[in-house]
């Protein structure tokens, strides 16, 4: 077996770094969603724990928009937000730079998968327990479907930006760079 070279372990170092960053930027801007939803129903945030995943909330408005509204926010906040970050990405920067764009892009998509998966779980009854997504389906009056092909369309539009502003160019050639050098 051949033994990595310093450039795919520099690489592969990167990516396991920027990882990390960006599931746990991944998990505060979720729960700041939550946090942020409650405050705008005049909740108070009792605790807010983006290491537990956790936003503990008292008082405020409990009607069908504002619970709908808080548990879709955890999936809303960083799916603008890495829209938002696509529009402001500046090409050509450094390679830890493109990683951390790409990677935090691709997390916020993938994140999206489970208000595709849920709705259809739903429907056979086999949507898991206290997910966001399953409680804001409990509050849901369309077909659950409805849900899932719109955060399929956020999942395309997440993924067409990142592609046109060159996220996943500048990602790909960062990773060929890398290896090219190991040749």
């Amino acid at each position: 077996m051949k033994k990595p070279d310093e450039n795919t372990v520099i690489l592969l170092a990167r990516m396991i770094v920027c990882g990390f960053v960006c599931g746990c930027l991944y998990i505060f801007i979720h729960e700041l969603g939550h946090g942020a939803a409650a405050l705008a129903f005049g909740a108070r945030v009792l605790r807010f724990s983006p290491i537990r995943g956790f936003v503990a909330t008292d008082g405020g408005q409990r009607g069908y928009f504002a619970r709908q509204f808080f548990y879709a926010a955890g999936a809303i906040l960083p799916t603008l937000s890495a829209a938002v970050y696509a529009l402001f990405y500046k090409r050509g920067a450094s390679p830890v730079y493109r990683i951390l764009s790409a990677l935090y892009e691709t997390v916020c998509a993938a994140a999206l998968f489970d208000w595709v998966l849920t709705p259809v779980l739903w429907l056979f009854r086999r949507a898991p327990r206290g997910d966001d997504c399953t409680q804001f389906l409990e509050f849901w009056t369309l077909h659950p479907l409805i849900v899932s092909a719109a955060a399929l369309l956020a999942v395309v539009l997440l993924a067409a930006l990142a592609a046109r502003r060159g996220i996943l160019s500048d990602f790909a050639e960062t990773v060929r760079v890398h290896l090219d050098k190991d040749r």
